[in-house]
């Protein structure tokens, strides 16, 4: 494969490429238009030379999206330490090209698991990180890089080029095309999904913790992590206050500490290194809750549902990595309040920000927490009220 030089920004990962040309599309121009619709949306590999051109705009664009997210931390560890010395030529190198699809931790988390997978896939999972080159394209609403996946994500097929002059390429051994999250990460969400997806996030789990040097405490965890979600336009919790202080209250015979946390506020790294002590995950239903990925290996995880989600994904995630799982979801509008848009319009019921049943949740939480420490046969749970 061959990667057109073009003016590309260079950094700790090449983070945008000005020029790009591919050998092949994965284009359909007969699936399905609607992101939603459960018809996967990638067509077959198409040969043929397809020419993007990135300006200066988008490259601004790109290089502000990945310095802010929370995937350039962690695809630097996934790629690993770099070992002093001479570098290989480039055309013993592999290429990951990610596209990053939205700048949402829940969609960042699926760039990271797709981009891993995708190297398992190609048995290229063991590269050292002196071979391993990432280039980031870009989220799916950028114009260069939408054009290679579906009808969902642009309005017309890609048109093949012929490169004349073509510029000088960089050119890799290997190529590695890891799918946006859009195209694998939501096929899960509406349906409850029981596949044994453990060994891969294990391996992934390791690999990130073990590159950042991020080491699990002695256990058991015994923190309790409520999170917060101060900045969001939707889905807050209203009486967080008052849910950490019962729990604190009734969890603390059982020594087990509460802490209200905006993960935001925190790096990357310094989010990872809570998520070790942490036993209990609980907050209401958002990306946040990707980071169950990353809990030690039993820890509970507990999501707050207002009375419209009807959302699978982390119950999934739970499943997959037989991680135990309850949810309490509202059966009572008057605990909801509508969320509303910059404008001032109210959102989707879906949206909602949400009063807990405290008393309930409190008594949720202390009921599963013996599967904590249960055999890994047990499965999760799934409870709704």
């Amino acid at each position: 494969m061959e990667l057109c030089g073009g003016a590309a920004r260079l950094g700790s990962l090449h983070t945008a490429l000005r020029n790009v040309t591919i050998n092949f599309s994965l284009f359909d121009a007969s699936a399905a238009k609607d992101l939603w619709s459960a018809r996967p949306l990638l067509g077959r590999p198409r040969p043929g030379a397809l020419r993007l051109s990135c300006g200066e705009a988008d490259c601004r664009r790109i290089a502000g999206a990945y310095e802010r997210s929370q995937l350039h931390p962690l695809l630097l560890a996934l790629r690993g330490r770099r070992r002093a010395g001479r570098a290989p030529p480039l055309r013993d190198e592999v290429a990951v090209l990610v596209l990053a699809d939205y700048p949402n931790l829940f969609h960042q988390i699926g760039s990271l698991v797709g981009a891993y997978a995708a190297l398992l896939e190609a048995g290229l999972a063991h590269t050292s990180a002196s071979r391993l080159r990432v280039f980031l394209l870009g989220d799916a609403s950028l114009s260069p890089t939408a054009a290679l996946w579906s009808p969902g994500l642009a309005a017309s097929p890609p048109r093949f080029v012929r490169a004349s002059p073509p510029p000088p390429p960089l050119t890799f051994a290997h190529a590695v095309l890891a799918p946006p999250a859009t195209e694998f990460w939501w096929w899960h969400v509406w349906s409850a999904e029981r596949a044994d997806r453990s060994a891969l996030f294990a391996r992934l789990r390791q690999r990130i913790l073990a590159a950042l040097r991020l080491s699990p405490p002695p256990p058991p965890p015994r923190l309790v992590l409520l999170l917060q979600r101060p900045h969001g336009s939707d889905r807050r919790l209203l009486n967080e206050a008052a849910l950490a202080a019962a729990l604190g209250e009734a969890l603390a015979p059982r020594g087990l500490r509460v802490a209200l946390e905006d993960l935001a506020r925190k790096s990357t790294r310094e989010q990872l290194r809570l998520l070790q002590t942490v036993g209990v995950l609980l907050g209401v239903h958002g990306a946040g809750l990707a980071w169950n990925l990353f809990l030690p290996e039993r820890s509970l995880v507990v999501e707050l549902l207002n009375a419209r989600c009807a959302n699978e994904y982390y119950a999934n995630q739970c499943r997959w990595t037989h991680r135990p799982y309850v949810s309490w979801q509202n059966n009572r509008t008057e605990r909801e309040v509508a969320a509303t848009d910059a404008s001032g319009n109210p959102l989707d019921p879906f949206r909602n920000h949400l009063r807990a049943d405290v008393p309930a949740v409190v008594q949720l939480v202390e009921r599963n927490l013996p599967h904590m420490s249960t055999s890994r046969g047990t499965s999760s749970l799934v409870r709704r009220r």
